[in-house]
């Protein structure tokens, strides 16, 4: 079955989408109410997006997820490992750093695993645990991972904003 995008709440920071199933035009409730459909090319032809009529322009905000990845897809860098990164060195260790994100250390041990597979450098230099507990520090390699790639974000959300803006507003 066909599914119809449409919004139906807003807020000054986002949209947010939700999807209903595709109806027999005859057996659709009063759609009139609803805004011009537009047409989005990445949507098959069975689905639409539609836009609340009452939106003001000046609550539009362009909204960017960035990430790096391999050749073959794999994600190799982008926000959440970012913020993974930075938690660890703001805490002090991969457990408090789990901790303090809500994550399982096996989880977070296992993104740390991936991302130094595939970046093929160490990102941590660990102290194993004790009385005291256990240690990690970032490499420099990792604060210039981190350093580059805020670089990249902001240069990539100005470019992108001004753009926005000369478009829409």
């Amino acid at each position: 079955m066909g599914r119809i995008c449409h919004t139906d709440s807003f807020s000054h920071r986002s949209r947010w989408a939700t999807t209903m199933p595709a109806m027999n035009p005859a057996a659709r409730p009063s759609w009139k109410a609803l805004p011009t459909v537009i047409s989005n090319s990445h949507l098959t032809p069975d689905r639409a997006t539609y836009y609340h009529p009452d939106m003001d322009e000046t609550q539009q905000k362009l909204r960017i997820k960035i990430w790096i990845e391999c050749d073959n897809g794999d994600t190799i860098f982008g926000e959440g490992q970012m913020h993974i990164l930075e938690t660890i060195r703001e805490q002090g260790s991969i457990n408090a750093a789990a901790k303090a994100l809500g994550m399982g250390y096996r989880s977070m041990w296992g993104r740390l695993r991936k991302m130094e597979k595939r970046l093929g450098k160490p990102l941590l230099i660990r102290c194993k645990g004790g009385v005291a507990g256990g240690q990690s520090t970032l490499t420099p390699e990792a604060e210039k991972m981190i350093d580059k790639f805020k670089r990249l974000r902001q240069a990539i959300t100005d470019t992108s904003e001004a753009v926005f803006n000369k478009i829409y507003h």
